[in-house]
């Protein structure tokens, strides 16, 4: 018998299974933290980041100083910027008035030659 022909039987797919019955969801039970835990854990990260500063005082020097070199260059860089671009602006500014009066002119030119 060729497989293309053959017939399938319902012994031949798998049946689900019935697994153990799930019990019904309880109700949800409240959260047993209070305000003491909460307090508790704030004065221990308190602690913690004391600790902590404790700990970085050798490098705080290093650290300060290379914040305060980054906020000059910041500085200076926010300082070039202010006053090239005003600069600039201005510049920029009087080149396309001085275009646009040469335009008109050459304009006002060409109408009057163009009307003779």
């Amino acid at each position: 018998m060729d497989l293309s022909e053959r017939r399938f039987e319902d012994e031949d797919f798998e049946r689900p299974r019935r697994g153990p019955s799930i019990p019904p969801p309880s109700e949800p039970k409240r959260p047993s933290g209070s305000l003491l835990g909460i307090f508790l854990a704030g004065v221990g990260a308190l602690v913690l980041a004391a600790i902590m500063g404790f700990l970085m005082i050798p490098v705080a020097g290093v650290a300060l100083g290379a914040a305060a070199l980054v906020f000059v260059l910041v500085a200076l860089a926010a300082f070039h910027y202010v006053v090239w671009g005003w600069w600039l602006g201005g510049v920029i500014r009087e080149d396309v008035e001085a275009e646009e009066r040469a335009e008109a002119e050459e304009e006002r030119l060409r109408k009057y030659y163009d009307r003779e």
